[in-house]
């Protein structure tokens, strides 16, 4: 029996582990691989998690957005679990300031902004080598406190994270952007410590599995399509941003891994 220790949520309504993790058993159970899922008791941050499991400590499973340096670190299977989601994202923005983005046409229109991203995610990097002004802050819920406080402008969460935060913060002041959309390719992977090849090799062969009966796509489907439709993300302008952290073997090519606005018709 494999036993997979992820890191907890990093706060006891963060939403985010959510789905890995149904996918993560559902891919196990299809490939017929008995198994242990037992979270991690202690609560940590995304950068400390990532340096536990490169160095053997408390979580041996990790998801995360991919990039160069995490790759040359960790193991990783590259079948996306967000299916590219986690690229498309909205702004959270002060209520005061809903139409902030209504004149936004191109990235240029972006550059007066300061947008908040947590310290260690991959995202921050992107949105600062497409020339964005970035405040990053170390703790999650602080960056819905700096939105509240009007020390940031904006908030890009991907379409499956938003709805969820909002409904929690909405009470400080918080609403949704209705304008725009930001899209850069980026891949959420479940990462593991290099030399765990027997958990790697049994998470992928699951998720081929979901693969070829079409319950990789179906799943996304019955957990985001009314996210996706409530956000009506195929009707806001698509602002494209380029992602330079994106490791040069991401399987851009392959359309089963790829989510498009179309694709959840």
């Amino acid at each position: 029996m494999l036993t997979f220790i992820p890191p907890p949520p990093e706060h006891e309504s963060d939403p985010r582990t959510q789905y890995p993790a149904v996918l993560l058993k559902a891919a196990l159970t299809a490939a017929s691989i008995p198994f242990d899922y037992r979270p991690s008791p202690v609560r940590m941050p995304q950068g400390r998690a990532l340096n536990e499991l490169e160095q053997g400590g408390m979580v041996n499973i990790v998801w995360s957005a991919t990039s160069v340096e995490r790759e040359q670190r960790l193991r990783a299977v590259r079948i996306p679990i967000y299916q590219g989601l986690i690229g498309w994202r909205v702004c959270l923005l002060h209520y005061e300031r809903q139409d902030i983005l209504a004149n936004v046409q191109d990235v240029s229109n972006l550059r007066r902004l300061i947008f908040g991203q947590g310290h260690d995610w991959p995202d921050t990097g992107i949105l600062r080598a497409n020339n964005l002004t970035v405040q990053d802050l170390q703790r999650y819920e602080s960056l819905f406190e700096w939105l509240r406080d009007n020390l940031i402008d904006v908030f890009p969460r991907s379409v499956i994270e938003v709805l969820p935060e909002l409904a929690r913060h909405r009470n400080k002041g918080i609403e949704l952007d209705r304008h725009i959309v930001l899209h850069y390719p980026s891949a959420f992977y479940y990462f593991f410590h290099l030399d765990d090849t027997e958990r790697a090799q049994a998470v992928e062969r699951g998720l081929n599995k979901l693969i070829e009966t079409g319950e990789y796509r179906q799943l996304l489907k019955d957990h985001f399509k009314p996210n996706i439709d409530e956000l009506a993300v195929g009707h806001r302008r698509i602002i494209e941003l380029k992602n330079p952290l994106l490791p040069p073997d991401t399987p851009l090519t392959n359309p089963n891994y790829w989510f498009t606005p179309a694709s959840m018709t």
